[in-house]
């Protein structure tokens, strides 16, 4: 019974299906309080969890446990973002050893990581996949392949550095994604049916089920990713409705909080808003909004 698989490990499902195939690590709950992406990734677990599929799929439902009980993104007991603690330390803080765990076990033997994201509970986000051109071909090419068939209205290939997560797990074969879907004031079937939508195409991609089809999906690509930091603690005003920006244009205004003065908060470039702050606390070095450029 798919309960009974629940029950017996509700942390990682492993899941085995004809021989010979690619394997595919699904988390989800990278940040505690991303939640569509959680029950997509429940969802992936009960499709497949009596086969139907070639290879290998891995899935972990709710990687900050402690994040998503406090109803946060953060691993509460140690202040840490899990999504920045790759690859993690053995003997490091309780997020560094989650990280490290995962890096020496689930995804050791991983051909793809896709990571589920979405806007936690103070953002508002514009769902989009995000791939890396990393200069290793085999693992650009599958980018590639993926993006071109994926349903999404936006996508973010951006090329890498060194040292980076993307580039670090290129150089081993493997293949990081990104996906983004859901905000605190959308986690609905939507959101979850993008997420599944998209990871069957990775699994299509990957040839563990029908490849997707080929069939046109308009789509903006982005190259690169500007963030706007807060630049002190006081109150935040975000601009509503924004779907394309324009050199120039405010993205909002903050303040102190004693109101003693307001400044806007102006784009540097054109660009495609991806995610924003949508609640009124600031605290300095806060990400208020994130531009993605085609250029």
């Amino acid at each position: 019974m798919f309960l009974d698989l629940f029950q017996k490990n509700p942390r990682v499902f492993t899941l085995a299906g004809k021989p010979g195939g690619k394997t595919l690590l699904v988390t989800a709950g990278m940040d505690g309080d991303e939640y569509a992406g959680m029950e997509a990734a429940r969802r992936l677990v009960q499709e497949f969890y009596s086969g139907g599929f070639s290879g290998r799929l891995v899935v972990i439902p709710i990687m900050n446990r402690a994040g998503f009980w406090a109803e946060c993104s953060h691993n509460p007991e140690d202040d840490k973002f899990p999504k920045f603690m790759f690859p993690g330390r053995a003997n490091g803080t309780p997020t560094e050893r989650l990280i490290h765990w995962l890096v020496d076990g689930p995804l050791k033997q991983a051909d793809v990581w896709y990571d589920m994201h979405g806007a936690a509970l103070t953002e508002g986000l514009r769902p989009f996949v995000w791939l890396h051109r990393t200069g290793e071909r085999d693992v650009d090419v599958l980018a590639q392949q993926f993006i071109r068939h994926v349903r999404a209205e936006v996508v973010m290939f951006e090329e890498t550095v060194w040292p980076c997560k993307a580039k670090t797990l290129a150089r081993q074969g493997k293949m990081y994604v990104v996906a983004e879907s859901g905000s605190r004031t959308s986690n609905g079937e939507d959101d979850v049916a993008r997420h599944l939508d998209w990871a069957h195409t990775m699994m299509g991609t990957l040839g563990m089920i029908e490849a997707p089809s080929a069939e046109k999906t308009e789509k903006v690509v982005l190259r690169s990713c500007v963030m706007y930091h807060a630049p002190c603690d006081g109150r935040w005003l975000p601009r509503q409705g924004v779907t394309h920006v324009s050199r120039g244009s405010i993205l909002g205004h903050h303040s102190p909080l004693d109101g003693s003065r307001t400044s806007p908060v102006c784009a540097l470039s054109d660009g495609v808003p991806l995610w924003w702050k949508e609640t009124p606390a600031m605290r300095k070095g806060d990400i208020l909004f994130a531009i993605g450029k085609s250029a």
